[in-house]
């Protein structure tokens, strides 16, 4: 987790802007929420230099939360990655002669198979990959069949990587977003 305490610059604003505190923590806010959304843009990027996803597909994982404390909203944000898993198909799953080929690294292209029993991809189901769980019993029946899935976004999304870019980020990025804020809230009270 990433801590950045911004107490200081709120306190400085106050003292040297002559601002009331409802107009420094709605600055800091908005801010915060910039910086955040920036962050979570370059944890992103960073991610996917090494994962074979699609950027719509680590954005969804990744959410920004504000925490409330007693009915109130904290000048705080909090960037995490959901721990739902990933289905094959957004790895870049295609079909081929040999069964369904996935790459969760890039350039790293496996063939999927759940034991002895290799992947399929159905287009009805919006292509994802799925593999039998049983074998094909004779007649008209079919085995049953199971969703593949991928890693999960967290354990990528914890690296030492992600994080210093998501610090460098924060660091980089408040001061400039907090006086934005500030100089666009003073000029609306002119």
């Amino acid at each position: 987790m990433i801590k950045v305490d911004i107490k200081a610059d709120i306190a400085q604003a106050k003292r040297s802007l002559g601002m009331l505190e409802r107009d420094v923590n709605k600055a800091a806010g908005r801010a915060l929420n910039r910086v955040a959304t920036t962050a979570r843009k370059y944890a992103d990027q960073t991610i996917r230099q090494r994962l074979n996803l699609k950027s719509t597909v680590v954005k969804a994982g990744l959410n920004i939360r504000t925490p409330m404390v007693g009915g109130h909203r904290q000048l705080i944000r909090d960037i995490t990655a959901s721990g739902r898993p990933i289905p094959i198909r957004d790895y870049g799953a295609r079909g081929t002669r040999r069964g369904v080929t996935y790459a969760v690294k890039r350039g790293a292209r496996k063939v999927y198979s759940r034991g002895a029993y290799k992947g399929f991809i159905v287009n009805k189901y919006d292509g994802h990959v799925f593999s039998r769980i049983e074998p094909d019993p004779p007649g008209p029946a079919r085995a049953k069949i199971k969703k593949a899935y991928g890693p999960s976004l967290p354990q990528y999304f914890v690296t030492r990587l992600v994080i210093a870019t998501m610090r460098r980020t924060v660091r980089e990025r408040w001061p400039i977003e907090f006086r934005r804020a500030i100089e666009g809230i003073s000029l609306r009270k002119r």
